[in-house]
């Protein structure tokens, strides 16, 4: 069965391994996509994390790097760093692929590794990962 619906978990990042609240290894967004039956089409993520106070001008620039290089992947869409102006540390990252093979390159760029290294030291709550899929009109 197709699945519609909003995935919506919550991790923590240690060590660039996503652990799901009773401290198992969550499924891999690669697993998810393929439940969802994702993962030959292109695909949203909305990433929601919390950056400790003291952490904000250092991850920021991460941030803002990996921004740069993702936009230029051939297998990325689209990659969006928003930040919530009334609330200092709590960003918003929109990332669309093209398909597995995008997140999969993505992951394994070296700026992709540096940023989500910072989050798994510098996060104050657990990362939340969204992953969404475009809703196709009927003709």
């Amino acid at each position: 069965m197709r699945v519609f619906a909003l995935l919506l978990s919550s991790y923590v990042l240690l060590s660039n391994t996503l652990y799901a609240a009773d401290d198992k290894p969550a499924p891999s967004l690669q697993d998810r996509l393929k439940a969802a039956a994702l993962d030959k089409e292109p695909f949203t993520l909305v990433v929601e994390v919390s950056i400790k106070p003291g952490s904000i001008e250092k991850v920021e620039k991460l941030m803002l790097d990996a921004a740069k290089q993702t936009n230029k992947e051939p297998g990325c869409l689209l990659y969006d760093v928003h930040r919530n102006p009334e609330t200092p540390g709590k960003y918003v990252f929109l990332e669309r692929f093209r398909g597995v093979a995008g997140l999969d390159a993505h992951l394994a760029a070296q700026y992709t590794k540096d940023l989500l290294a910072a989050f798994g030291s510098e996060s104050s709550e657990p990362v939340k990962i969204m992953l969404l899929n475009q809703m196709k009109q009927n003709p």
